[in-house]
This record gives C-alpha cells, structure tokens and sequence, in this order.
C-alpha cells in the first residue's frame, strides 16, 4: 500500500466529515513519506468524526484501527497492514 494514497484519503475525509485539524509532528517530508507516525491536534468535538474517518479509511484500503492508548485527552490510534 502506497503511503501517499493512504495520507490523501486520510486528510479528504477528514475535510468532508469537517474534522477541524492541525499536523503537529512528523509532518516535515509529507505527503511523499513520513519518519515513525504523524501526530494530529484536533477538538474533541470532532472525535467522532475522526474515528468515522479513520474507519472509512481503514475499509478502503484493507487495514486494521488499533486503539492503543487514551490519558490526559490524547487518543492514540494506528492504522496498519
């Protein structure tokens, strides 16, 4: 799977479920590729359309939502093969 077919289907359905969000780190050589995982800033608020998002994502291109952590308002999801 294509990282950059991947990260453009992320951002497009994050502004077509209008997820206002920010790139935190790990964006310096994006779209081509990224070094160990990109952190994104959004409301909490929108964290129901994230997960839509992330599971639209998830069944387009054939891959597994991990949830691996929640403290302190920080959700820690991975997309992976």
């Amino acid at each position: 799977m294509e990282f950059i077919s991947i990260f453009k289907y992320i951002i497009n359905e994050l502004e077509n479920n209008n997820v206002k969000y920010l790139i935190l780190r790990g964006y310096e050589n994006l779209p081509q590729s990224y070094s160990n995982d990109i952190d994104f800033g959004i409301l909490s608020s929108n964290y129901s359309s994230l997960i839509l998002s992330l599971i639209n994502t998830k069944n387009k291109f054939n891959l597994r939502l991990l949830y691996r952590d929640s403290r302190f308002e920080v959700l820690k999801l991975s997309l992976i093969n």
